[in-house]
């Protein structure tokens, strides 16, 4: 007998959401002021002297749901649930995936599969043989800017679930260079040595 429940999805990054960062880290800009005046009748124009400033970088991820509800059955493993992680920041960053199973608001908690994460690795958008397994700590992927990945969450459905029930899933994007509170800034930790600022 088949059981109508549903897995439902929610999205985190760390540090947030926003638009793209634009210049990217450690581009150096060099302003001047020119200001035009009048003494009586002779125009004269100065300069002010060039100051350069390094621009920091802006850690900002974006986890797009690909996969926003899916049914399945009591007792069923290996329940892939898709999400695209998008790098909308100005650098380099090297991320943590982390599944979460165990959230409020819901009627069930999936379990984590065997393999709780697995790289899209074929850009396909279904799960496969070719598609590599996510080892925390061995293969964190690495995002440069507007860069993208896609990645299953893997879910596994207790067993004795009755119809129509609910669970959630989430996934969560993390930089390995920093977390913290949106805004938050980190002296020299970013590429090049620069300095980063969580994104809004």
């Amino acid at each position: 007998m088949h059981h109508r429940l549903f897995l439902l999805l929610w999205l985190a990054a760390s540090p947030g959401l926003s638009s793209a960062a634009g210049t990217l880290a450690g581009t150096n800009i060099t302003n001047q002021v020119e200001v035009n005046y009048e003494i009586g009748a002779e125009a004269l124009t100065g300069l002010s002297n060039p100051v350069t400033i390094t621009v920091a970088e802006v850690i900002d991820l974006n986890v797009l749901i690909q996969t926003p509800e899916r049914l399945v059955s009591a007792g069923v493993s290996t329940q892939p649930l898709y999400f695209t992680v998008t790098n909308i920041g100005n650098g380099t960053e090297t991320l943590e995936l982390t599944p979460l199973m165990a959230l409020t608001g819901d009627d069930f908690d999936p379990l984590p599969g065997a393999t709780a994460v697995v790289f899209d690795t074929d850009a396909d958008g279904i799960l496969g043989s070719a598609d590599v397994n996510y080892v925390p700590g061995t293969n964190d992927p690495e995002l440069g800017p507007e860069a993208s990945l896609g990645a299953f969450l893997i879910a596994d459905i207790p067993a004795g679930l009755v119809d129509g029930l609910l669970g959630f899933a989430e996934l969560r994007a993390s930089s390995l260079t920093a977390t913290g509170a949106p805004g938050e800034i980190f002296d020299g930790l970013g590429d090049g040595g620069v300095d980063v600022v969580l994104g809004p």
